[in-house]
């Protein structure tokens, strides 16, 4: 299996430790790009994608290190679904963020594939960077568009509209 990362211009440091890992690590490739956006970043990285599987994460995002395995399994196991998601923890405090909190506990009660459609216009349904789908998506039904619209929940409605199947694994995989 590779593994590919991307610098979307990091000034922190972070393209030099991911060479140093890619030196020692075959699988590992890292995409390596001036900054230019979210939206362009995350189109760079689908476009360099070789995998059957793309999972989204940010450089501040932790995951259960069997999050992937998880989600894959349930891929797997359910042929029909062709994106796969997971519960997350709110960690913050939940007196000082009220309405985060009230927002997590709603994305964690959305998860078969007929909650996650029939809830669709509610708010979007999926937390972005606990999401992992089948690269195939994104050449048959399109990546991420800019606009001024979050470019994830615009990318779940419309592969929603076109009969993509969600679910999530019920269980939070987002921290260790």
């Amino acid at each position: 299996r590779r593994v590919l990362f991307r610098s979307d211009g990091s000034a922190d440091g972070t393209g030099e430790i991911l060479a140093a890992l890619a030196r020692k690590e075959p699988r590992l490739r890292v995409l390596a790009r001036p900054r230019a956006g979210l939206v362009a970043a995350l189109s760079a990285g689908l476009a360099a994608a070789r995998g059957e599987f793309v999972a989204r994460m940010d450089a501040d995002d932790v995951s259960h290190p069997e999050r992937l395995a998880e989600q894959v399994s349930l891929l797997r196991r359910q042929p029909e679904l062709r994106l796969a998601s997971c519960l997350v923890d709110f960690a913050g405090d939940r007196a000082a963020s009220t309405g985060y909190a009230l927002h997590v506990d709603w994305l964690n009660s959305v998860v078969s594939a007929e909650q996650i459609a029939l809830n669709r216009f509610v708010e979007s349904p999926l937390a972005h960077p606990s999401v992992l789908f089948r690269r195939e998506l994104a050449e048959k039904f399109g990546g991420y568009r800019a606009g001024d619209f979050p470019e994830d929940y615009e990318l779940w409605l419309r592969w929603l509209d076109a009969g993509v199947r969600m679910a999530k694994v019920p269980r939070a995989l987002d921290r260790k």
